[in-house]
């Protein structure tokens, strides 16, 4: 299943997050729960973790301290890599393992060292160290820190419409921001999804999207985003779809993406008014 395999490998980065924070904070080896519940806490402020419960973090964070203790330095690195594919998930691993850190003064040191390591090993450039330092320290979440600016994810969303309806496109950054700006006038927004419609469907090579669209939704799972640019993603692919004519193909894409984005019942109003 499509979304079976989105789920588990969104799980495998998110269980890589969580150990990165577990060995900047020196855990190598299951503990006592309420050692697990303050290093979890950081975590529940997230407004991207809003919906996850606690008990359900709590049993995750004794699981990867469970593999942990089974795995050598080269294993843990080796593992953290290979289910941290791209650049922002490296960065946001790095940062929630910077606001993990131990403040235990015993403990600077090590902690110092650890994320030394992982920065070389994630290959994060001391630039974005030196960025992340000032987000964290201006009371920025990691996630907000390590996103992708909020026009990728928007070509994101707008491609995998166009791929639900069997056409294979390229937003130019232009495109993609005349039909963000224009949500909120429809009779213009559907004359600009009108002129790409008829942009690209002559000549269009279409991949098949039984083969596009589980890769593009995967992308979209893992991309770190903030909350807020996760709904205002999510009600654009909502609106493009409205206006491209939206069937039952794109009805189920929307509900995946919309599972994917942590898009709340309460914001599925994709119509002006109801944003």
């Amino acid at each position: 299943m499509i979304r079976t395999r989105i789920f588990r490998v969104r799980r495998e980065r998110d269980d890589a997050l969580l150990e990165a924070m577990l060995l900047a904070a020196q855990v190598r080896e299951p503990i006592a729960d309420d050692a697990l519940r303050v290093l979890l806490a950081p975590l529940l402020d997230e407004p991207e973790l809003q919906g996850e419960r606690p008990e359900v973090l709590l049993e995750r964070l004794r699981h990867c301290a469970r593999r942990l203790s089974q795995a050598s330095d080269e294993d843990i690195f080796s593992s953290l890599r290979g289910r941290l594919p791209d650049p922002r998930n490296r960065l946001l691993a790095y940062g929630l393992a910077m606001k993990a850190a131990s403040s235990d003064d015993k403990q600077l040191d090590l902690a110092a060292r650890f994320l030394a390591r992982l920065q070389v090993e994630l290959g994060v450039t001391s630039s974005q160290v030196k960025e992340m330092v000032l987000q964290l320290a201006g009371g920025a979440s990691p996630f907000k820190a390590a996103a992708e600016p909020p026009a990728h994810l928007h070509q994101r969303v707008l491609e995998m419409v166009l791929l639900a309806v069997g056409l294979e496109a390229t937003l130019t950054e232009a495109e993609v921001a005349a039909l963000a700006g224009s949500q909120e006038d429809e009779v213009r927004f559907r004359e600009l999804v009108d002129q790409q419609l008829r942009r690209l469907a002559f000549g269009s090579e279409a991949e098949l999207p039984a083969l596009s669209v589980p890769r593009q939704l995967e992308a979209l799972a893992l991309a770190p985003a903030s909350a807020t640019h996760r709904r205002e993603a999510w009600l654009l692919a909502a609106r493009f779809s409205l206006a491209i004519g939206r069937d039952l193909t794109l009805e189920l894409l929307l509900d995946l993406m919309g599972e994917l984005l942590g898009v709340d019942d309460e914001f599925a109003d994709p119509s002006p008014s109801g944003a």
